[in-house]
């Protein structure tokens, strides 16, 4: 015979509700530190992305790290874009490291890298997350100026006007661009202020 307090399910209701939710453990993208202070077009540079594990009571475990760039001017150099990470404990972070060569065509300007993230929580249960990291990239300046143009015969005492130009021959912009004539026998008025080159442009002042 089945008794009316079985049926009711009182005990057994009980304890199923009283059961704390167990929620998965987070892993995300806490900081990335570049070997260089300034990367510009045509360096190597080693990446090292630190990852946190948020989960104040979950081990993360047999975790792979994989990245990929976004445009055509990063060269991975490491030797594979993924990375195995055996275990992160709780709150605690670990480091995984790559290598790029900038190429030396390299627009400047911030580039950025995901980072994908696939484990398994205490439970076996498989996982996944992403995060984003930046970096800036420069170009270095390759500013010449044309000889001076002055006359073919002044005299002493005398105003003359000299022609200056400049030839931006890098990959990127450069602003306020100056230019301080120095010779024996010449006081010049002051600083020549020429202004913006845009890449593979010339400009000129007087």
């Amino acid at each position: 015979a089945i008794s009316v307090e079985n049926m009711s399910g009182g005990s057994s209701g009980g304890s199923s509700s009283s059961e704390a939710p167990t929620f998965a453990p987070k892993m995300i993208v806490q900081s990335c530190k570049a070997s260089k202070d300034e990367i510009q077009a045509g360096d190597e540079v080693t990446l090292e992305i630190t990852l946190l594990n948020t989960s104040s009571s979950e081990t993360v475990r047999n975790m792979t790290v994989t990245v990929g760039d976004e445009g055509e001017y990063l060269n991975l150099l490491s030797p594979t874009d993924t990375v195995y990470v055996d275990a992160v404990s709780a709150g605690q972070t670990c480091v995984v490291s790559y290598k790029y060569k900038i190429l030396a065509s390299a627009v400047p300007g911030q580039y950025g890298l995901s980072v994908t993230m696939d484990y398994a929580d205490s439970k076996g249960a498989s996982q996944s997350a992403s995060g984003k990291i930046k970096m800036m990239v420069s170009q270095a300046v390759k500013l010449e100026f044309d000889p001076l143009a002055l006359g073919s015969e002044v005299q002493v005492g005398d105003v003359v006007t000299a022609q200056v130009q400049a030839m931006n021959l890098g990959r990127g912009e450069v602003y306020n661009v100056r230019a301080v004539i120095e010779a024996d026998g010449l006081t010049p008025e002051g600083t020549l202020f020429i202004g913006n080159i845009e890449a593979g442009k010339t400009a000129s002042g007087s």
